[in-house]
C-alpha cells in the first residue's frame, strides 16, 4: 500500500501544470457544509433551555475564464436547516441564493494560485415569501492548489462582507444593515474547482 500510495505521489508530481488555467476554459466547482450544534443550559440539575439545530448547504458554481487570470461565474446555494427549542418548538427553514462572481488570479508557484473574488447576490426563502432576506455583496480572498492540471482544492482565508434589507409598508420602515469581515486561518472555507 505503501509503494501504491508512494507511486501516486510520484504521478501527480511529475504532471505538467502549465495549462491550468486558460482564456475559454469553464469552471464547475462547489462546495458543502454540513453543521449540527445543541445547546443544554441546566441549573441545580434541572434544564433550563436546551436547543439543537441543524444545518446542510450546497453551493454548486459554474464560470468561465475571460483571460488567463480573470473568471466571471455564477453560485447557487441551497440551505436547509432546523432549530429545536425545547422539546416543543421547532423551526425549518429552506433558502436559495443566486451570487454572480469575478475571479481573479495570481499565480504564486506551479501549484499555487492566490485569488481575489468580489461577489454579490440575493437569497431568498423558499417557504415563506414574506420573509425577507438581504442583498449581499463582498469579496474572498483565497489560495487554489492544483491536484492536477484540471482540478484545484480551494481555500477561502478571508472574507468581507456587507448585506442590507429596507422594508417600507405604509408608514412602518425596517433597515438592516451588516457588515463582516473575518480571517478564516483556522477555519477556512474548503471547495473544489475543476477546468475544462
Amino acid at each position: 500500500m505503501k509503494k501504491l500510495v508512494l507511486l501516486f505521489t510520484v504521478l501527480i508530481a511529475s504532471i505538467s501544470y502549465s495549462n491550468a488555467q486558460e482564456k475559454g476554459q469553464f469552471i464547475l466547482g462547489g462546495s458543502l457544509l454540513i453543521s449540527t450544534s445543541s445547546l443544554d443550559f441546566s441549573q441545580s440539575g434541572e434544564t433550563i433551555y436546551e436547543e439543537k439545530s441543524n444545518a446542510i448547504r450546497i453551493s454548486p458554481t459554474v464560470g468561465l475564464m475571460v483571460s488567463d487570470k480573470t473568471a466571471v461565474g455564477l453560485s447557487l446555494a441551497y440551505e436547509k436547516s432546523n432549530i429545536e427549542e425545547g422539546r416543543d418548538q421547532s423551526f425549518e427553514s429552506k433558502n436559495l441564493a443566486i451570487f454572480g462572481f469575478l475571479r481573479t488570479h495570481q499565480k504564486i508557484s506551479e501549484r499555487f494560485t492566490s485569488y481575489v473574488e468580489p461577489y454579490f447576490g440575493k437569497e431568498i426563502n423558499l417557504e415563506d415569501e414574506d420573509i425577507k432576506l438581504p442583498f449581499q455583496l463582498g469579496s474572498n480572498v483565497g489560495i487554489l492548489y492544483f491536484l492536477s492540471p484540471q482540478l484545484s482544492l480551494e481555500a477561502t482565508l478571508l472574507s468581507l462582507n456587507y448585506s442590507t434589507l429596507v422594508e417600507k409598508e405604509d408608514d412602518t420602515k425596517l433597515s438592516v444593515n451588516e457588515f463582516t469581515f473575518g480571517f478564516l486561518l483556522d477555519n477556512p472555507v474548503i471547495g473544489l474547482k475543476y477546468y475544462f
